[in-house]
């Protein structure tokens, strides 16, 4: 269901959304779906499977409808007959830092970047309107923009075809490739994780790039911490002679901002091509690399750990700062509920893992060598087991997105997790809340 609110009651309750002098950000705001969850079955161990954390307890799941609208206004249909005002492909989740406020990012689009699918970002009302019952509110949406009125783009088209843009500058600070006066970025874009930093802008992850980039409150770009070229991503056509960089669709995934906000960590999805090695049309490996940057200055990375996989063929598709050496990371495979092995949430310390900076390569099977230490790793939530009721979800394909709520009224912290749907119109896109105690 679709309904316009009256903007003086949007104002009074939300005055952030207006520009001074200027008006509403947006007109539309749309109700979309509110959902209680029936009680949870016993904590119990399930045969077969390790028990995740007792401190876990799922709250409440919010479904998005498959045919649910955006409040872009984007009425027009894309290449493929898909509504570009569609809403779905939510690649991340992130508390505003207000309220009952979260930002929910989409990703390139339908069809894997077949598509010209302007990349947007949408601010979400996630309302708890009892312990388990909440409504899901959009009260705006927004497009990314690589300058002021130029919009990036989920098509894949534009990485081949489109002429760069030079953009300006700002205080950028030191660059893997020297003090330069401007950066050059296509329209191509496939965001994939979002944090909110302290002054309020928000930091996003492209897989594309990939790139860390720092974007206004209006969503115009920044600044780009630009990666060394031997883990920025080959293109589809070279991948099968490459020697090093990130395998194209497993590049930059997950992004976590630390409590100190002066350091954030992105998550590769899976292997770079120097730590795997080709099993059929795949590039296999039993790590990936996590990489710790400085958000005060967009330059290299300044400390890699090494994260070891469940199994070679999941990935890495969030990851979340618990305390400053403390962090969530979720796994997976992508296999649909009922053939699924992992849908997991483990908890990583890296206190004594190694950094491995220099380390250009990382055995693609079996053990590290001894002066290499991967970072902690113990189950904290399993979303396959039984005890949750979410194993036969047709939504749980693909879990995406991590976010830690304000706390609970018992002091608890609430763990905020989204999937995305692909823009399908079979199956809706799934909210969840967890109370925590990490």
């Amino acid at each position: 269901m679709e309904i316009l609110l009256d903007r003086e009651s949007i104002r009074l309750k939300y005055p952030f959304l207006y520009r001074a002098g200027r008006g509403f950000r947006r007109l539309g705001m749309c109700v979309l779906t509110f959902a209680l969850i029936a009680p949870l079955r016993a904590d119990t161990a399930t045969s077969g499977r390790q028990a995740d954390s007792p401190s876990v307890q799922l709250l409440w799941q919010a479904c998005i409808p498959a045919d649910s609208t955006d409040c872009s206004g984007q009425h027009e249909l894309l290449s493929d007959g898909t509504p570009h005002n569609l809403l779905g492909g939510l690649s991340a989740i992130e508390y505003a830092g207000q309220g009952d406020l979260y930002w929910a990012l989409a990703d390139r689009g339908p069809k894997d970047g077949a598509t010209d699918y302007r990349c947007r970002i949408h601010l979400l009302e996630i309302k708890q309107l009892a312990l388990r019952q909440v409504e899901v509110t959009t009260l705006v949406t927004k497009f990314i923009q690589l300058q002021p009125g130029v919009f990036l783009s989920g098509w894949l088209k534009h990485q081949l075809e489109d002429a760069k843009t030079s953009v300006p500058k700002a205080a950028l600070g030191r660059q893997a490739d020297g003090d330069q006066p401007s950066i050059v970025r296509g329209l191509a874009y496939d965001p994939e994780g979002v944090r909110v930093a302290r002054d309020g802008s928000l930091l996003v992850t492209d897989e594309y790039g990939p790139y860390v980039d720092r974007f206004s409150a209006d969503l115009v770009l920044l600044e780009s911490w630009t990666l060394p070229d031997w883990i920025r991503t080959v293109s589809e056509s070279a991948i099968a002679t490459a020697k090093v960089g990130a395998v194209p669709n497993r590049g930059l995934e997950g992004l976590a901002l630390m409590p100190d906000g002066q350091t954030m960590v992105a998550a590769f999805q899976g292997p770079l091509v120097q730590d795997s090695h080709p099993v059929g049309d795949k590039r296999l490996g039993d790590y990936v690399r996590l990489i710790k940057l400085d958000v005060r200055a967009s330059g290299p990375p300044v400390y890699q750990f090494a994260y070891p996989l469940e199994d070679t063929h999941f990935g890495i598709s969030e990851i979340l700062a618990v305390d400053d050496h403390r962090l969530l990371v979720l796994e997976r495979d992508g296999k649909p509920a009922g053939t699924s092995k992992c849908k997991a949430i483990f908890l990583i310390d890296t206190t004594m893992a190694t950094d491995i900076s220099t380390v250009k390569s990382l055995p693609a099977h079996g053990p590290l060598p001894a002066a290499i230490k991967p970072v902690g790793k113990t189950l904290f939530l399993d979303l396959l087991d039984p005890k949750h009721g979410l194993n036969e979800l047709p939504g749980l394909e693909k879990v995406e997105g991590l976010a830690l709520g304000p706390p609970l009224p018992d002091g608890r912290r609430q763990l905020v997790i989204c999937t995305d749907n692909d823009f399908d119109s079979r199956r809706g896109s799934y909210i969840f809340g967890f109370a925590i105690n990490p």
